[in-house]
Order: C-alpha cells, then structure tokens, then sequence
C-alpha cells in the first residue's frame, strides 16, 4: 500500500517539475540591458533575440529655387533643358526635391527686389537657391542674403571655370555666387571691306572702314565697350585698398580715343545715337559700318545667315584681350545646415561640365567650363574660349553704379563738345566722393 502510495506521488509531481524547468521568465532584454546569467545550478535560458525596429524613413527635403523669367518660361531658348536637368537631379539626389518657382528678372517684383523685400517682411519664404544677374550680387551679398559656398563646393570644382565664372561671385573674400553662363563683346567685321581687322586704337585710328560701337548709355550709366576699354587702358574700379576707384588718366585716354576717331571719321558719329549692341548689329546688317561690336551669343544665333563676315577681339590700347562677361549666377539663400548642403549637390549637378554646356549652347549662352570648349572643327569655338579665359566679370562693387554713372557723364560731354577728355575725365573722377 505504501508502494502504491509513493509511485502516484511521484506520477502527480513530475509534470510539475517539468514545468517549473522549462517555462522560467526570462529577463526582458533591451539594446543597452546586460543580461546576467542564470547560476550554474540553473540551466541558461535560450537567447532571445531584441525586436527588430525598421530604421526611420528619411524625410524629403523640398529645396525652392526662384529662377527669372528670362532663363525659364516655356518657349524660352534652353527652358526644356534646364526643366529636364532639374528632374534628372531629382531622380538622382535620394530624398531631395526642386520646387522651381519663375520671377520676373528685373526691377520692382523682380527677383533682387523680391529677395530684398522678403527679408524684412516674410523671410519664410525666401529661397533656397536663387538665379541672379551677376550686376546685382553685390547688393544681395550686402543683405547678407547669399551663403558662403566653400563648406560644400571644393577647391577642383572651382579650377575648372574660367576665371570670371568665379571671380563674380566673391564678396569680401568668401565664394557667395557661382556664374554659371556668360556673354561677351566681340568684334564682327565685313570681309569685303575688311581684310585685316585693327587690334591696337592705332591700328583703327590709321584706317579708312567705319567701326559702330554702342556709347549711348543704359539708364544713365556707362556701357560694357566703354568699361572694356577703360579697363584694357589699366583703369581700376578698386584700389591696393581695396576701395573703389575711377583712375582719371586711363579714362582721359579712352575718352580722347573716342574723339580722335569721330573726327577722322573711322568711328561713326552713331555711337552717341546706340545703346546697344543689338542697334549696332540692324546698323552692320544693313552695311552701314564695316565693323560693330556684337554680343557672342548673337552672333551664334545668326551666323548661319550671314555672309563675308568674320569675327575679331575688340581693338584695344595696346592690343591685349579685353571683354566683359555678363550673365547670370546661382546663389543659396537659406541658412539651414541641411538645406544648404541639399542646394549645393543641386548646384553641383547643374553646373557640372557636361549639363552645364548643353543647357548653356542650347539658351544660347556660353558655358562657364573650359571642357566645354573642345570642338576643333569650328574655329570660332577656340575663339570663344580664348576670349573667355581674359574677360573680366562685371565689377562685383556697391559703388559701380555711381562710376559707371560718372563714366557715361564725362563720355556724353566730350561727345557733346562740352568738355575735353581731360577735362570731362578729371570732373568725373572729382564728382566720386566716398
């Protein structure tokens, strides 16, 4: 009977000894918990693995972009490439957007008003990234509106311009603005006529063929052929100070230039009358002169319809290559760590070598990469970037409206007969009080 007894105690207490031994709680792991093991008396639990948590999406940036309407409307020369160059972007850069967004180019609404205006009143919706003319960067550098690009765009990316692509966007030392198209100045002449284009004044001045240059003005102020020759000249617009300066002696020797060549007749009396090279190309179409200044990228457009004309550097003091290459410059607005780097890869991506010269040629500008530039069987491709590699960019400087103003003043009173070169140079120069 105790036998019995015992063999059912024990039948009725092995379940629960097996269960005691297999279901022990484990402890609740956590990624920073350590886990103590069990004492050697106790069989170790079987590891048990954490949750798995997914990693966290990564949020879109949306970068805006103002662009002026000048490079963007549909219809507008390069528009669709640009338009597909932004979605190719998009499609490459994980997590990053482009809201493009078109503003009127210039004046009130434009794009330099705008960004002005917006600081003061609603900074919210400002840009990320800005398209501007490169005339108006110093006022927005001023504003403290454009961000130092150096962070995020190296020392190689910036050797593979032309020097004026880089040069136009320093602002008190630091890379603020990038050009990132350009157009120049050159000469066009008739074949018929002209045999051996002039290259020095003297050269001109020894001739017989007309030349048509634009001397009117714009707005009051000087044009880029009076600037260009100034400069060839060895005028500054900023001293060993690095303060703005109007040098009187190379003004006086343009302005004498000028009325040497009106009174022997080879520089047409029209120049006072045109205040672009637009006018003076409808004046050489139509044989008036045998030689004008043209815009480059109107020479491109119409090339094709042209006949005996070929094309020449500006003539100059002493024959040295000297133009000015206006355009356009991309900028980041937004202070936004973040931010900025998104919209330095975008500007990287537009400016890089290969997107940068198909969007340019095809808006009919020029690009700002010498790689650009490799076409042999066209010589006026080599031509072009010759003249690039020496052109200037537009004086980034507060105070060069007020020269140019003064410039174009001493020009319309010689022109006038009011004053001498001399004269009309050293009141000009007089009239700038810093």
């Amino acid at each position: 009977m105790k036998r019995r007894w015992l063999i059912l105690t024990l039948t009725l207490l092995l379940p629960l000894i097996g269960c005691s031994r297999f279901t022990k709680a484990v402890p609740r792991m956590s990624w920073t918990e350590t886990v103590t093991s069990p004492p050697p008396s106790t069989p170790s639990p079987s590891p048990v693995s954490p949750a798995f948590t997914p990693e966290p999406t990564p949020s879109v940036i949306t970068i805006t972009v103002w662009i002026p309407d000048a490079l963007y409307l549909e219809g507008k020369p390069g528009a669709d490439v640009l338009m597909e160059q932004i979605e190719q972007f998009e499609a490459s850069a994980e997590g990053v957007k482009v809201k493009a967004l078109v503003k009127k180019a210039y004046g009130k609404g434009g794009i330099l008003n705008l960004l002005l205006t917006a600081k003061e009143a609603a900074p919210s919706v400002l840009p990320d990234v800005v398209i501007i003319d490169t005339s108006e960067i110093a006022q927005a550098a001023q504003a403290e509106l454009l961000q130092p690009l150096n962070e995020f765009i190296g020392e190689d990316f910036w050797e593979s311009l032309f020097p004026f692509a880089a040069e136009a966007g320093v602002w008190r030392g630091e890379n603020v603005a990038i050009q990132f198209c350009a157009d120049f100045e050159h000469l066009v002449y008739n074949t018929n006529k002209v045999v051996t284009p002039p290259l020095t004044w003297q050269q001109l001045l020894g001739g017989k063929e007309v030349y048509l240059f634009p001397a009117r003005g714009v707005n009051g102020l000087a044009n880029d052929t009076l600037i260009i020759q100034y400069l060839a000249a060895g005028g500054r617009f900023v001293d060993e100070n690095e303060l703005p300066v109007l040098d009187e002696q190379p003004l006086a020797e343009v302005l004498e230039f000028y009325r040497q060549g009106i009174e022997k007749g080879v520089i047409s009396q029209l120049i006072s009358e045109v205040g672009s090279t637009d006018e003076c190309w409808q004046i050489y179409l139509a044989a008036r002169v045998a030689m004008s200044n043209v815009r480059a990228s109107r020479f491109l457009a119409d090339r094709k319809i042209l006949h005996n004309t070929s094309y020449a550097p500006l003539p100059t003091k002493k024959g040295q290559v000297s133009t000015l290459a206006r355009g356009w410059a991309i900028a980041i607005v937004t202070q936004e760590h973040n931010r900025r780097e998104a919209s330095a890869d975008f500007i990287k991506w537009l400016l890089a070598p290969d997107n940068n010269a198909q969007w340019a040629w095809a808006a009919g500008y020029l690009p700002v990469h010498r790689e650009a530039f490799k076409e042999e069987q066209d010589p006026y491709i080599p031509f072009l970037r010759w003249q690039l590699e020496s052109a200037q960019p537009v004086p980034n400087l507060l105070e060069f409206p007020a020269i140019a103003k003064a410039m174009q003043e001493a020009l319309d009173n010689v022109l006038s007969g009011k004053a001498t070169p001399e004269e009309a140079a050293k009141r000009a120069k007089q009239s700038l009080r810093w």
